[in-house]
């Protein structure tokens, strides 16, 4: 709880590189603390510590501002609009990325890929199926990686299995197959859902990737779930599912997922008495 007013007060720093801190303190804040029952009360702590710092270096690019100013923005978009909820930052996305999609150089391009996202997560299967012809049309690199991301953060479950269904039918690159599923850790659900596909996956991934590269698979099922970590336990424990580096992975995760839930043990209950007692 300490930590968590601790880093409300580092966000109202000035100096933009210090937000930046704040933000992955609190990717690793997340996972152990907040689960389903408390993302109310954790979206209104992200508008309350990070709106003021968005609010002040303000939403598009200006005139001379430094580079990391240029680069936080986005992030802090991103947190306010997906786990912050803030309705207005949400409808400031979504007008972008349709001024975006009418013109590219209407929109600074380094707000565009985050507004895209935020655009997509209440999508409806038609603009899905547009995001789609967007990315199988991209002539550069960048602006594949971009819609690539967009695709992969509809949210709706029946788009979200079309999304990795599209992760092998669609023209994806080697490099390009994990943007869909990674996009899904975001949540407990997700985490479990990204493991299942590539779990039922397993497969078709060896056939398209170097084998020392299946060495690192068992990290899907990292996290802070016990249940998880024993499914991938079982899982890998099968000669077929096994590669070099696969046994030494399963044994990194595995600490790392018994770490999260110690952490959680000791200190769930005091982030859950300061997120339910910070709007009081």
């Amino acid at each position: 709880g300490r930590y968590l007013a601790a880093l409300e007060g580092l966000a109202a720093d000035p100096e933009p590189m210090v937000v930046g801190a704040v933000l992955d303190s609190l990717n690793d804040v997340e996972r152990p603390f907040v689960p389903a029952d408390l993302e109310d009360e954790y979206a209104a702590y992200i508008r309350r510590a990070l709106r003021p710092a968005l609010d002040r270096i303000g939403l598009r690019p200006r005139d001379g501002e430094s580079e990391t100013t240029t680069l936080v923005r986005p992030r802090l978009l991103l947190w306010l609009g997906d786990n912050g909820r803030d309705d207005e930052i949400r409808a400031f996305a979504e007008e972008q990325a349709a001024a975006f999609l009418a013109d590219p150089d209407s929109v600074p391009p380094s707000v565009a890929g985050a507004c895209l996202v935020l655009a997509s997560i209440d999508g409806t299967p038609e603009e899905f199926e547009a995001a789609k012809k967007r990315f199988e049309a991209a002539a550069t690199p960048t602006e594949r990686a971009r819609h690539l991301q967009a695709l992969g953060s509809f949210r709706d479950p029946a788009i979200v299995e079309r999304a990795l269904d599209y992760a092998f039918s669609g023209p994806l690159r080697p490099n390009e197959l994990f943007t869909i599923p990674a996009s899904l850790t975001q949540t407990p659900a997700g985490s479990d859902r990204a493991y299942l596909w590539m779990a039922g996956n397993y497969g078709k991934l060896a056939e398209r990737l170097p084998p020392e590269f299946m060495g690192f698979m068992p990290f899907f099922a990292g996290g802070c779930s016990a249940e998880r970590l024993e499914s991938a336990q079982e899982f890998f424990a099968d000669p077929e599912h096994q590669t070099t580096g696969t046994e030494q992975m399963v044994g990194r995760v595995a600490a790392q997922v018994d770490e999260c839930l110690a952490l959680r043990a000791r200190e769930g209950d005091t982030v859950r008495g300061f997120l339910e007692g910070a709007g009081s």
